[in-house]
């Protein structure tokens, strides 16, 4: 490999940190399919030039991006021993993609070297590391400019490390109506397709019209833009605001409506403590044990502040990172809520205080939903925000090995099934992920603390569960579920009970009571009393308490299991209706009524007995 030294930078480099923007007066062999692999070799590393000595002119493209003119050197050229069997570090691959330098200090940073993560910047194409934010990407691919000074649009970059960055600010976009103003570089955590572009330009970054300025700043006085951009008032709004907006880098006004929803909820604590550093924890950490209600928050994706940057720092006798490991688990242990990527926006009225949380993880599932759920949806938004997908599949379980249910597996990062529900195994719950990291956190996180004792004749029961949801017969024993639970919604619709979703496409059916004038609450204890076990369950804007709620939640899994078909549904949907008509006439319930009914359940359950006689 061609050895460049470059005259600005002192350093004797590889060809690849360089760009090579001259005629070298080398003619392309006429015949190149007849060049032996050595010819090829001479051609294209050692640039045998018979024509002699010219000068070729080469560009530092991957450093202080100068131009210089140098004679060709000739005889052999090595690759460096460093450089030896080691992909491309820097130029683009064939894809157009600016793979990272030389920039990046080993051994420092919270980045990870395994996980490259591709993005844009200014419609130029980088590579990062997960872990990066959009600044550290872009310094490590030795981008230095991100954006000009206001008034007089000086070139700049970034000058600190967190949200009270000044200069190097972007927007960032999703698609349509998903486009964010004033984002510093610090602060906005890399993900795979960012489309990110530089707020402080006009029109372009490296080519800044408002660069001229400096030449007549002797013009502008102070309260030029005040006096100046205030007549005549038609231009105000269409003309001046424009203008100025775009010289000062205030970046774009979004045009669409957001499309997205966001969720709102309270939490309530006696100290909030806002800084994730040392002083901040302690503080925390202090209040807890006093006996308070505390959450710590951040706007950073993990607590430490400034520990992070230098992990040498010695405290306490350990260096930086492993002392906030430790540090960290006290305040978790003492109940604090830790809230990483929060801002807190905004200090109202009776002491209530705004946060702004982007999560790191999104979870999908239910346990009350009877139709099917668009994991690859979830995916898609979990990969264009750069979070986690987890997945709760425990209702569901059983009927996704059978495959008659969508597979979360494909798409999650972490699925969290159960081992009885559908899967009717002993209870228990299973922690799946394909990432080997995530993998080792849960395995610690598990044991030996959260793990409870190995009982073997539950293992046991499990394994021979496990068996059998390997065999034909247990999907036709999900086909049987769902088919059994659509036979009872529709016994409950054509008797007057609301039907949340209309129907059902797995074991649960959710109910809305409204109707008939019950509560979840009554229902539940009156179908008890007559033999037939349910929950109250809350409905979509459900006007009644938690505790009190509009809905029932039934399941036809255990049923099927015992050899109940569509008939003993749709007779178990009749109970179900008359229990519930009763219990709307008077509300303190029939015993009588809930005594013959609770009779004819024996009845079917004598016919289906759970063991042989």
């Amino acid at each position: 490999m061609l050895l460049i030294p470059c005259p600005y930078c002192d350093e004797t480099l590889p060809e690849l940190e360089f760009a090579y923007a001259g005629k070298a007066h080398i003619a392309r062999p006429a015949a190149p399919s007849a060049l032996s692999g050595e010819e090829w070799r001479d051609f294209l590393f050692i640039r045998k030039n018979a024509g002699g000595k010219h000068l070729e002119r080469w560009r530092h493209a991957h450093g202080c991006g100068r131009f210089f003119q140098r004679l060709p050197r000739q005889g052999e050229r090595k690759v460096p021993e460093d450089l030896q069997g080691r992909r491309r570090a820097s130029g683009r691959d064939r894809t157009g993609w600016r793979g990272m330098s030389r920039y990046r200090v080993p051994g420092l940073g919270r980045t990870d070297p395994a996980e490259p993560v591709r993005f844009t910047f200014d419609g130029r194409r980088y590579e990062g590391l997960r872990g990066d934010m959009v600044a550290s990407a872009l310094l490590a691919n030795g981008v230095h400019l991100m954006g000009r000074s206001f008034k007089y649009h000086r070139p700049g970059g970034p000058v600190s490390a967190g949200s009270e960055e000044p200069n190097a600010l972007i927007g960032t976009s999703r698609g349509p109506g998903r486009f964010e103003p004033n984002t510093r570089t610090t602060v906005q955590e890399l993900r795979q397709g960012l489309v990110a572009e530089c707020q402080k330009k006009w029109p372009s970054l490296k080519c800044d019209i408002g660069a001229v300025n400096g030449r007549a700043y002797m013009l502008f006085s102070a309260g030029f833009y005040y006096k100046t951009f205030i007549w005549p008032r038609s231009f105000r709004d269409k003309v001046y605001e424009p203008f100025i907006r775009a010289a000062a880098g205030l970046g774009k006004l979004p045009s669409e409506p957001d499309p997205d929803n966001y969720a709102s909820r309270y939490l309530h604590k006696d100290v909030l403590v806002v800084g994730r550093g040392a002083a901040g924890i302690a503080a925390a950490l202090t209040a807890a044990r006093s006996g308070a209600k505390v959450v710590l928050v951040d706007d950073s994706p993990e607590m430490g502040g400034l520990l992070l940057c230098d992990p040498s720092v010695q405290i306490e006798g350990l260096n930086a990172w492993p002392w906030l490991s430790g540090q960290l688990s006290q305040p978790r242990a003492a109940g604090v809520t830790l809230m990483t990527r929060t801002t807190a926006i905004g200090y109202y009225h009776q002491n209530m205080v705004g946060l702004a949380e982007r999560p790191k993880l999104i979870v999908a599932g239910a346990s009350a939903y009877p139709r099917h759920i668009g994991f690859a949806a979830f995916r898609a938004i979990a990969d264009e925000i750069g979070v986690y997908l987890m997945v709760d599949m425990a209702y569901y379980a059983g009927l996704i090995a059978a495959g008659e249910y969508p597979n979360p597996v494909p798409h999650a990062h972490v699925t969290t099934p159960a081992t009885h529900k559908t899967l009717r195994s002993p209870r228990g719950g299973v922690i799946q992920t394909n990432d080997g990291d995530l993998a080792k956190k849960f395995n610690s996180a598990v044991f030996p603390g959260n793990q409870g004792g190995p009982l073997m004749h539950v293992i046991a029961a499990k394994a021979v569960a496990f068996g059998e949801a390997l065999q034909p017969s247990f999907k036709d024993y999900a086909k049987a579920v769902i088919a059994n639970a659509r036979a009872l919604s529709d016994t409950l619709i054509e008797g007057g009970v609301g039907i949340v979703s209309g129907g059902t496409d797995c074991h649960m059916v959710l109910c809305d009571l409204r109707p008939l004038g019950v509560t979840g609450k009554a229902a539940e204890i009156a179908l008890e009393r007559a033999g037939l076990t349910c929950n109250k369950n809350a409905i979509p804007f459900d006007p009644e308490k938690p505790f009190m709620t509009s809905g029932s939640r039934l399941g036809s899994s255990a049923g099927t299991t015992r050899g109940f078909d569509e008939a003993e549904f749709r007779q178990i949907g009749q109970m179900i209706l008359r229990v519930l008509r009763a219990l709307g006439e008077n509300p303190e319930g029939h015993a009588a009524f809930e005594a013959f009914i609770r009779a004819e359940v024996k009845a079917m359950c004598d016919r289906f007995p759970i063991y042989e006689a």
